[in-house]
């Protein structure tokens, strides 16, 4: 009686290197495009990092993407230069845009900016009018 290993393989699919293994199903020897061991290394670390590559390049659109509708949600938003962080959250936490950008530290510094800005140009406003009186 023979082992069951040895059953499954032919004496045509056997080989002395073992490599014959590592194919795609189906794809005979002769159209082994990269037939040896190092040549496919090479051209699997070079696709690796370039998909690398081109994950981080999305995951950074994306972000800049989500931080920009963020941006967008508080010059629609309508909110002073009174308002605080905790008043935003609360009033919008169920819009997309708030959602999208889960960074809570960065939406914090993204608001207290645009906070600012609100107050430089309520000061700004303030002074025109006082000397127009």
């Amino acid at each position: 009686m023979t082992p069951l290993w040895s059953q499954n393989r032919s004496s045509e699919t056997e080989s002395k290197t073992g490599l014959e293994d590592h194919r795609p199903a189906g794809l005979p020897p002769s159209q082994d495009a990269l037939g040896v061991t190092p040549e496919r290394k090479t051209v699997y670390d070079q696709f690796v990092k370039s998909r690398i590559k081109e994950e981080y390049k999305e995951k950074k659109t994306k972000l800049l993407q989500a931080r920009e509708r963020f941006k967008v949600l508080l010059e629609e938003s309508k909110i002073t230069s009174r308002s605080t962080f905790r008043e935003f959250c609360l009033r919008y936490r169920g819009d997309h845009r708030f959602h999208a950008f889960n960074r809570k530290k960065e939406q914090e510094v993204l608001f207290n900016h645009y906070i600012t800005s609100l107050k430089r140009r309520d000061k700004e406003n303030r002074e025109r009018l006082s000397r127009m009186r």
